[in-house]
């Protein structure tokens, strides 16, 4: 599949690519803001950068075993993908490749080999999670000082 196949379709909901594709290309899929969900073929060894960026809507997606790598900004903005499972046989993760997926809350991580992993893969997650924390803890704090003042 060619780069910029399906760039910007902004009303594509759900993809089943068939026959013989082994590379999904550059930003084949970005912006493509009402994708759902998109199946795609074992044959597919590649998924380009870019690849499914701003894809708001995308909430599952299966990644097959041919796949050796994931690129940088491939699931850039998937907001709405909450889990997802990376393969036996990709031995890199490049940097960015799930920034802005807030949702993200599972990564299964198939492999038995340790995996390359770039900067800031999880950045707005990591982010995310932090701020949470600081908010439960100063709901703490808040919470231990207002029983001291009743205490008293």
């Amino acid at each position: 599949m060619s780069n910029y196949a399906f760039f910007e379709c902004k009303a594509l909901s759900k993809v089943n690519i068939l026959g013989n594709v082994t590379k999904i290309g550059d930003y084949a899929f970005q912006s493509c803001e009402a994708l759902e969900e998109i199946n795609i073929p074992d044959s597919v060894t590649s998924i380009g950068t870019f690849a499914f960026k701003n894809c708001y809507s995308l909430t599952k997606i299966n990644i097959p075993d041919g796949v050796t790598s994931i690129s940088k900004y491939t699931f850039d903005g998937c907001s709405s993908l909450s889990e997802i499972t990376i393969p036996k046989n990709v031995t890199s993760i490049e940097r960015y490749a799930f920034e802005n997926c807030t949702l993200l809350k599972k990564v299964y991580l198939l492999s038995e080999t340790p995996v390359s992993i770039g900067d800031d893969i999880f950045i707005i997650v990591i982010v995310f999670l932090l701020f949470m924390f600081l908010l439960l803890w100063l709901k703490n704090i808040k919470a231990q000082m207002t029983g001291s003042i009743i205490k008293i």
